[in-house]
């Protein structure tokens, strides 16, 4: 028995999600409260020539999660560049190193935790090569939204979704 799904926002993750749950067999609608499909992964026009990626995100360092999205885009990830940083404090840090502050903090207020290797945390000491696609986030939506336009997933764009009640087990969107 199919069911009917409702998706708000059109991120990535969401349109994995939608292909994902037709492929089910359910009855599919995206929400999207703008006139860009993306979400936070939208790329802008500044003029007739020049596009800008904005709210793009960094894939943590995973062979499977890479290996996954090469397949899906049908073409290799490229290394990012420049590298991901941090910026604390006006330093910039390799982005990587994000996680060994957590380490520092996790050891000054437990120190005693950390010798018992309770809360060991890892941390790295050499920064990881992340990866990309070539053309940017903008080449993933593009895949994802092509694969959905071969579908019967409804998108709903300009459809802001202000209230979820529930009658019974059945919820309504406002």
């Amino acid at each position: 028995m199919s069911a009917k799904i409702a998706i708000v926002g059109s991120g990535p993750v969401s349109l994995f999600e939608a292909l994902y749950q037709h492929k089910l067999g359910n009855k599919v609608t995206i929400y999207e409260g703008s006139n860009e499909l993306g979400g936070a992964w939208g790329v802008r026009r500044y003029s007739d020539d020049y596009e800008f990626e904005i709210g793009c995100h960094i894939w943590d360092v995973d062979a499977a999660t890479y290996s996954f999205i090469e397949r899906f885009l049908e073409d290799n990830l490229e290394p990012l560049r420049p590298t991901p940083i941090v910026i604390i404090r006006n330093k910039k840090i390799p982005y990587d190193w994000k996680h060994n502050i957590l380490v520092f903090k996790a050891i000054k207020h437990d120190f005693k935790a950390f010798i018992s290797g309770k809360k060991f945390i890892k941390p790295i000491l050499k920064p990881r090569k992340y990866k990309y696609p070539k053309q940017g986030s903008k080449q993933l939506i593009d895949k994802l939204l092509e694969r959905l336009k071969k579908t019967d997933v409804v998108i709903k764009q300009n459809t802001s979704i202000n209230k979820i009640d529930f009658n019974g087990e059945k919820p309504i969107l406002t």
